[in-house]
């Protein structure tokens, strides 16, 4: 079987281009979606748990999970001679409090 384009089928899919545009691009956006975005906090938060791993969402767990994670991190980091200073760790630990389940 052979697939044979026409004028008549291009048209019929020129209605559904913004819809297409508009999901690849937000599929692409550089901006996570997460609370606080633009804080200094989420700003550290993804940088400093961005450099192994993509980004967790913060209320993927709560507070007392986040916490044993972050002590799994911290260990990760110092293996790895990744800097993570104690102030690091109670800003991410205050952020994923705030924003955590």
């Amino acid at each position: 079987m052979k697939l044979q384009v026409t004028l008549k089928n291009r048209r019929s899919f020129i209605p559904f281009l913004p819809l297409l545009a508009g999901f690849v691009f937000g599929a692409c956006s550089s901006t996570p979606n997460i609370p606080e975005v633009e804080s200094a906090d989420a700003q550290l938060f993804l940088n400093k748990c961005t450099q192994c791993h993509s980004w967790p969402h913060p209320g993927r767990h709560t507070a007392r999970e986040w916490d044993h994670y972050l002590e799994i991190m911290e260990g990760h980091m110092k293996e790895k001679g990744l800097p993570f200073s104690s102030e690091d760790k109670k800003i991410i630990q205050s952020y994923l409090h705030r924003n955590g389940r």
